[in-house]
């Protein structure tokens, strides 16, 4: 059983439930920092080189914030990229390597990063995480996937509604 950073799991809401059907089986979603131009870039290179599984949502959205408080995260949390899948929740360090199972060789091997302790990969991630607006700035609101990745970000049922592709 792997051991979560996270909160424990509670039952999803039903916006919750509603978004988590768009993930293919065997998915799992990538909640990011919507303004930090690194996330943003990130989250391009995961489109580029992924299996196609992975559905994303900035924090700062609707649907970020729905995903965030389902999962017993306060909908304000920013702190780190948190990965939801089946097999539960992980942030920071714990979502990298996860992420790195959907991608393709030699990215794959990000996964094989959680041999490392877990304290090691946390002081590493802490450390970029506080230097990322620093080194690669941030934007004024979040990205707006193009045409091409826009299937590949949920979307609350309001944002659905309004064609809203940002926070």
């Amino acid at each position: 059983m792997p051991i979560m950073q996270s909160p424990p799991e509670r039952d999803p809401t039903p916006a919750a439930g509603q978004l988590l059907e768009q993930v293919p089986d065997g998915g799992a979603v990538v909640l990011f920092d919507g303004v930090c131009n690194f996330c943003d870039w990130s989250v391009q290179f995961i489109c580029d080189h992924d299996d196609g599984t992975l559905r994303f949502a900035p924090l700062q959205s609707p649907a970020g914030r729905t995903l965030l408080e389902a999962h017993g995260f306060d909908p304000g949390y920013f702190d780190s990229l948190v990965y939801i899948s089946t097999h539960g929740t992980f942030r920071k360090s714990d979502a990298v390597a996860r992420i790195g199972r959907h991608l393709t060789w030699p990215w794959r091997g990000i996964w094989y990063a959680r041999g490392l302790p877990r304290p090691v990969r946390d002081v590493a991630y802490d450390g970029f995480a506080d230097v990322r607006y620093g080194l690669f700035g941030q934007k004024d609101q979040c990205m707006r996937p193009d045409a091409q990745r826009r299937a590949r970000f949920l979307q609350s049922s309001a944002e659905r509604a309004t064609g809203d592709q940002t926070a």
